[in-house]
């Protein structure tokens, strides 16, 4: 199973959307934290993309993103025995220290949390600013 984490249907995120497609054979899902004001706008959006792929929103009443992604990647684990967890991230290339740090800090720091878990995979697929 891959999970992709999709903040907006921007591009970095289709090429990580379509990187897992390539890459896992089973189910993928994209993943997207969103508080309660924005999820309908987020499923009209998918929706408009074509809904190509199942989409799961997870609510986050603080727009927090790590812990509840955690969270989410721990319960499959828990339902999901043995089965590897692929997890996508879209890292978004940019010119400039600061524009990267902020850009990339959720992403970093999920990719610490996750990769500290057996059974989970995490990659970074690039999307390059300029």
């Amino acid at each position: 199973m891959a999970l992709v984490s999709v903040a907006t249907l921007n591009q970095a995120g289709l090429d990580a959307l379509a990187y897992a497609g390539s890459l896992i054979s089973g189910k993928v899902v994209g993943v997207h934290i969103a508080a309660e004001e924005e999820r309908e706008r987020v499923r009209q959006e998918w929706e408009a993309w074509g809904n190509h792929l199942p989409l799961r929103v997870i609510e986050s009443p603080y727009r927090a993103i790590v812990g509840p992604l955690g969270a989410y990647v721990e319960d499959l684990a828990r339902s999901g025995g043995n089965e590897t967890i692929t997890v996508v991230l879209p890292l978004v290339l940019a010119r400039g220290l600061l524009v990267r740090v902020l850009h990339n800090h959720t992403a970093n720091r999920l990719r610490r949390l996750l990769l500290e878990r057996e059974n989970t995979v995490v990659i970074s697929v690039p999307f390059n600013l300029r």
